[in-house]
């Protein structure tokens, strides 16, 4: 039989069971038209965000995560001579800290803490030489969040404890108790946190410094504090960007981004009005498929259907969410998202992948940019075709139906394919585009 510390991972990288072990599904609202609209819209947000559907990159991810977890109790807790042994020897590990990255938003923290569901539960562990019992402990998990350097997250982790010496003898005593307690994996989050000032330097000693323990690092960052690691001493950068896990918005045409969105009007319940097949082409198209902004335009939308006397959100409501003043910010990132898209170029490194795509990928971003541009000028054209009359005609039928008229398919009835175009043609148009659409927030509610 395996030894207990290895034995515990068996089966936990499946797929299947990764999604039954980290999907939540919370249950459905009621009916919120009774209550003051700013109370539902929060219940509203609190709702949508405890759910978690993981994508295929984030099952993906954590199967790998587990892996190396379970090689890592393979090496050294092969048997109780084996973790016995552990206990006593500093020997560090051979493998990079593994970064994950992404766009703010985009589910990185809910992928780390899915990953932490996913792995071994605690498990009590007999031990003669210990004469007793350990609770081992599969992973360790920190926050970058309020934690100054290296030194300091070492004494977090060690629960608060104040240990007279150095870092070195830190070091030892976290190594000495993570082989104690069966930590096979070290998990990192926030790391964008330290990212003004000295911060970048204070986020690579911690990275460095937590990665001397010996135990497997998984550390979180956004775009913007990788671009600083980059320009950074190369000795670091070697070391903390050599094992990159790249996550990118769900694409509109996936089945994840679908089953999202899907659930979002399942829990939101009677808040939505709307066909689901347009508010999954509609909520991409504004929200760049991050998930954070998808949530926040919903919220601004439910505000803005109950300043119209709805108590439920239709598709238009969303155009209006994104068009206001609470996403003003958030609209920016959007539409700089959808420039570098098409153009690969920013001057803003938070928005700006700091890694090579993959020619497969690049090509895959690029028509989701191009697929919204080309539906935007459509659209413009359109609208700018009609009498005066007509458009007053249009307007009410969005106020009925959605913003464009869009049949499930997405794309707008008798509306004719826009011509191929070269990438600087599309930087220019885009360019253009943004410049003819309405710049101003919708008014405030409090006025209407």
């Amino acid at each position: 039989m395996a030894y207990g510390l290895v034995a515990r991972f068996n089966g936990l990288s499946d797929p299947d069971r990764i999604r039954q072990r980290v999907t939540v599904r919370p249950e459905a609202l009621g009916d919120l038209s009774a209550v003051d609209p700013h109370v539902g819209a929060e219940f509203l947000r609190q709702s949508i965000k405890k759910i978690y559907i993981p994508g295929q990159f984030s099952v993906d991810f954590i199967a790998r995560m587990i892996n190396k977890a379970q090689m890592y109790s393979e090496r050294f807790y092969a048997s109780e001579r084996d973790h016995v042994s552990r206990i006593y020897s500093h020997e560090r590990g051979e493998d990079f800290p593994v970064c994950l990255t992404g766009l703010a938003g985009v589910g990185k923290s809910g992928t780390i803490h899915a990953l932490r569901k996913a792995l071994p539960d605690k498990y009590i562990l007999k031990m003669k030489h210990l004469d007793g019992v350990v609770e081992a402990c599969s992973s360790w998990y920190i926050s970058a969040r309020g934690v100054a350097g290296g030194k300091q997250a070492l004494v977090a982790l060690l629960g608060g404890e104040r240990i007279p010496g150095d870092t070195a003898k830190l070091i030892g005593e976290c190594a000495r108790r993570s082989a104690r307690d069966g930590v096979s994996i070290l998990l990192l989050d926030e790391t964008q946190s330290l990212g003004s000032g000295s911060g970048p330097v204070k986020a690579a000693d911690m990275i460095l410094t937590l990665a001397s323990i010996g135990v497997p690092v998984v550390y979180v960052s956004n775009y913007s504090l990788i671009h600083k690691f980059k320009d950074g001493r190369a000795e670091n950068k070697q070391r903390i960007l050599s094992s990159p896990e790249l996550m990118l918005p769900e694409k509109a045409d996936s089945q994840d981004w679908r089953d999202f969105v899907f659930e979002c009007v399942r829990v939101g319940g009677c808040s939505f009005s709307a066909v689901v097949d347009d508010l999954v082409f509609v909520l991409h198209r504004y929200s760049f498929g991050l998930k954070r902004l998808a949530v926040h335009l919903i919220c601004i939308a439910y505000l803005e259907a109950r300043a119209l006397g709805r108590s439920s959100i239709v598709v238009s409501d969303i155009e209006r969410a994104y068009k206001s003043l609470e996403f003003t910010s958030s609209r920016g990132d959007v539409e700089e998202l959808n420039r570098i898209a098409v153009t690969g170029k920013s001057s803003r490194k938070d928005l700006l992948c700091p890694f090579d795509l993959p020619k497969d990928v690049q090509s895959n971003v690029v028509t989701m940019a191009t697929s919204q541009r080309d539906e935007r000028v459509t659209e413009r054209v359109l609208t700018s075709s009609l009498s005066p009359s007509e458009r007053v005609i249009l307007d009410n039928l969005r106020e009925e139906q959605d913003p464009i008229g869009r049949q499930k398919s997405g794309r707008p009835r008798g509306a004719k394919s826009v011509p191929a175009a070269t990438a600087e043609d599309l930087g220019n148009n885009f360019e253009a585009l943004l410049e003819g659409l309405p710049s101003g927030a919708s008014k405030s509610r409090r006025n209407r």
